[in-house]
C-alpha cells in the first residue's frame, strides 16, 4: 500500500505479504487515533508469519492458517501500529471506524469462523473489534438456500453499525445466525442490519425485491457500493443494479420488468431503519 499528498506526491511504501498470498481489501481513516485501518485476507503457514512492513525496521508479524481475515492499523507515516487475524476461515469486504474508537469489519466466511456457524454456502459476517484489534463480538447472516456478503459498512445511531449486503432465501442474522429473520424467500437481495453496541441486531429489512440473476456465483442484479448515516437519522444506500428499479409509495425499492438490453443503472435510495 501507498500514500500520496493531496498534489500527488509520493510519501511513503509499505509492503504487506508472507509465504503465500495476501490481498488488501479496503482502508479507511480513524480520526481517532489519526490512523488508517486496512482490512483484507491472507493465505500464511504455520511458523511462517505475514509481515506488515517488509524491509522496516518497525515490521510486525501475524500469525495466519489457511485464509484468515486482517485488520492492520497504520500510521498516518506508515509505521505499523497494530495487527489482527481473526480466528477462521474467512474474507473481508468492509471496514468502519465508530465514533468510540473500536473498527467494524465485515466480509464473508466458508468454513470455521470464530464462535460463527459455517453453512454449506458463504456467509455474510460483521466483528466489532476494539482499538487494539480484539474481537468484542461476531454477527453472521446466515441463509437456509444460498449465499450472503457483507458489502458495506457504517456507523450507526447511538453506538449501533449499519450493516449491508445482499442475502439469498430467508436470512437470520445473530451470533449463532438464528437470530432476527427476514421474511419471504428469495434469490440474493439487498439487505440492511442495525447492529447495536452488544452484537444484536435491532431491527433488518429488504431494500430491493424480485427475480435476480446470479453471474459467476458471486454477483447479483443488485449490489451495494456503500451505506451511510445522514444527519436526520435516516440510512442512504447507494449501489447498482441491472434491473430496472423504482420507489415504491411506502419509500421502498421494488423492481420493474427488466428490458432487453439489461443496462446496469446507479440508485441511492434513504431508508428509515424502524427499530422494534
Amino acid at each position: 500500500m501507498a500514500r500520496f499528498s493531496a498534489d500527488g506526491n509520493h510519501l511513503w511504501t509499505r509492503s504487506i505479504g508472507g509465504p503465500w498470498q495476501t490481498v488488501l481489501d479496503a482502508i479507511t481513516y480513524d480520526p481517532i487515533a489519526d490512523a488508517l485501518i486496512v482490512v483484507g485476507h491472507a493465505r500464511g503457514q504455520p511458523y511462517q508469519p505475514v509481515v506488515v512492513g517488509i524491509d522496516q525496521p518497525d515490521a510486525l508479524e501475524l500469525d495466519t492458517g489457511a485464509v484468515q481475515a486482517i485488520v492492520l492499523a497504520l500510521s498516518t507515516e506508515g509505521t505499523p501500529m497494530w495487527a489482527s487475524a481473526l480466528d477462521g476461515l474467512a474474507y473481508t469486504s468492509a471496514v468502519a471506524v465508530l465514533p468510540d474508537g473500536d473498527v467494524a469489519v465485515g466480509g464473508y466466511f466458508s468454513g470455521p469462523f470464530g464462535t460463527l456457524e459455517a453453512a454449506a454456502a458463504d456467509q455474510a459476517w460483521v466483528a466489532r473489534l476494539s482499538p487494539g484489534g480484539e474481537v468484542r463480538w461476531q454477527i453472521q447472516g446466515n441463509t437456509d438456500n444460498g449465499p450472503s456478503y457483507t458489502e458495506a459498512l457504517a456507523p450507526g445511531p447511538d453506538d449501533t453499525v449499519v450493516w449491508g449486503g445482499t442475502a439469498a432465501g430467508q436470512p437470520g442474522f445473530g451470533q449463532t445466525g438464528t437470530g432476527l429473520a427476514l421474511a419471504g424467500d428469495t434469490e440474493s437481495t439487498p439487505f440492511l442490519v442495525l447492529v447495536d453496541a452488544d452484537g444484536h441486531p435491532r431491527c433488518a429489512q429488504r431494500i430491493a425485491q424480485g427475480p435476480h440473476f446470479w453471474y459467476y456465483e458471486r454477483q447479483t442484479m443488485h449490489d451495494i457500493a456503500s451505506v451511510r448515516l445522514r444527519p436526520d437519522g435516516r440510512v442512504s444506500v447507494v449501489g447498482d443494479g441491472r434491473l430496472p428499479i423504482v420507489l415504491d409509495p411506502d419509500g421502498g425499492l421494488r423492481n420493474e420488468v427488466p428490458d432487453e438490453a439489461g443496462h446496469e443503472a446507479a440508485f441511492e435510495v434513504v431508508v428509515e431503519l424502524g427499530v422494534p
